[in-house]
């Protein structure tokens, strides 16, 4: 769903910012002070956003810091910012705080996708296909 998103913002020429939050706080730690002011634009001046997998990364004073630069970017920008996170709004809460989470809920709409994880799902199943009937 969040692909198709994506596509349907580049099918109509405007840019769009995918990054795993992993990935970009990794990113971030070892960046040149002209870099992260890059990326800070970038978040801003994106027609979308996308952060996949938030949650998924070790929450400490620096990466909720940076985090929060980067969404605050996206506020004051007035730009649609799409989150994936294995977790609810409150369990968020809890491991990034109030401020950060308010804003992300302002912005967006919370779509619950019930289910379990298709990754391993998939993987069970082409075990079951690989050892036969």
């Amino acid at each position: 769903m969040v692909r198709g998103v994506g596509h349907r913002f580049l099918a109509r020429r405007q840019t769009v910012l995918y990054a795993s939050i992993p990935y970009l706080l990794e990113r971030l730690r070892s960046a040149s002070t002209a870099e992260v002011s890059e990326i800070l634009t970038l978040h801003g001046r994106a027609d979308l956003v996308i952060w996949d997998d938030l949650g998924a990364e070790r929450p400490t004073d620096w990466t909720r810091d940076r985090l929060y630069l980067l969404l605050d970017a996206r506020y004051e920008a007035e730009q649609p910012l799409i989150a994936t996170a294995n977790g609810s709004p409150s369990q968020l809460e809890e491991r990034w705080g109030s401020r950060m989470v308010s804003r992300l809920l302002e912005m967006a709409a919370i779509w619950e996708v019930a289910g379990g994880d298709y990754r391993l799902q998939t993987a069970q199943h082409r075990l079951r296909a690989a050892s036969g009937p």
